[in-house]
């Protein structure tokens, strides 16, 4: 389900989600216990646009999604780290 050893704090942005941890998972807000992520796991991308997009659009902020894709085309960056760690920046400012 996703790629291990990543620089992002996974546990932020599964919470960030709406993820629930319990017994060293985290399960999604709509309790489906196949779709549950280990947080040494970075998400795919399935997993990103199912989960990580949506929210993004909730809060509008949409343009997290242009810097993300700036940086996969310009930077050949792994395309889910470098979602993730748009949306861990996200996280970042409005929790200061």
């Amino acid at each position: 389900m996703g790629v291990k050893g990543t620089m992002v704090d996974n546990k932020k942005v599964l919470e960030w989600a709406g993820f629930s941890y319990f017994d060293g998972w985290y399960y999604p807000p709509d309790g489906n216990r196949r779709e549950r992520q280990h947080c040494d796991e970075l998400p795919d991308m399935n997993f990103c646009f199912k989960w990580l997009v949506p929210k993004l659009d909730e809060y509008d902020r949409m343009e997290i999604l242009m810097g993300w894709a700036y940086s996969v085309v310009s930077l050949e960056d792994e395309p889910a780290l470098a979602l993730c760690r748009a949306i861990e920046e996200l996280i970042d400012e409005t929790s200061s």
